[in-house]
């Protein structure tokens, strides 16, 4: 209907219509303050599309406000969360962990790699397998021992013992 066609005034279920909306949702409009009546059981009709265009669009407006400040303030709590916990010690965070893995990665590298070194003058001109295998076996328990944080003084002491008493014996 052409706009200067149409009344100035119509009822609610003719409002309902123009609306696309149930004659009981135009009783809710008008209990919510989203439109308004402009005499007993009659309405004005540009002023109703007007004013519930309004309600519609603001308040979607206004939910995805809310629903972005409710998303906000999840991520705020959980961010404390996690600071908490970390300031409690009950969470280490990734760059924490990379670098102490680091640090034990290289801590056991240098056993690895002093091993040969420490235990070939150990191990020159022995027979017993037996000893020799102690020997391996007590440097390889000093690299896991420093690995664990029992760091042992010398990772050489208990196979120099090995090959002292293994001398003592032979």
């Amino acid at each position: 209907m052409p706009a200067d066609k149409m009344p100035k005034y119509i009822g609610p279920n003719d409002l309902a219509e123009i609306l696309g909306v149930s004659p009981r949702r135009i009783t809710q409009l008008v209990a919510e303050s989203k439109i308004q009546k402009a005499d007993r059981g009659l309405y004005d009709v540009r002023q109703c599309v007007q004013d519930y265009f309004r309600s519609v669009v603001v308040g979607a407006e206004d939910e995805d406000i809310s629903e972005a400040k409710r998303r906000k303030a999840v991520a705020d709590a959980s961010l404390a969360e996690i600071e908490l916990k970390h300031k409690a010690g009950e969470l280490v965070l990734e760059e924490e962990m990379r670098a102490a893995i680091s640090a034990d990665y290289g801590r056991l590298r240098s056993h690895l790699i002093a091993m040969p070194s420490k235990m070939a003058p150990l191990v020159v001109g022995q027979k017993d397998n037996a000893v020799i295998q102690q020997i391996a076996s007590d440097f390889i328990d000093a690299a896991l021992a420093d690995l664990s944080g029992e760091t042992k003084k010398d990772d050489s002491a208990g196979a120099e013992d090995a090959a002292a008493t293994a001398k003592a014996d032979g």
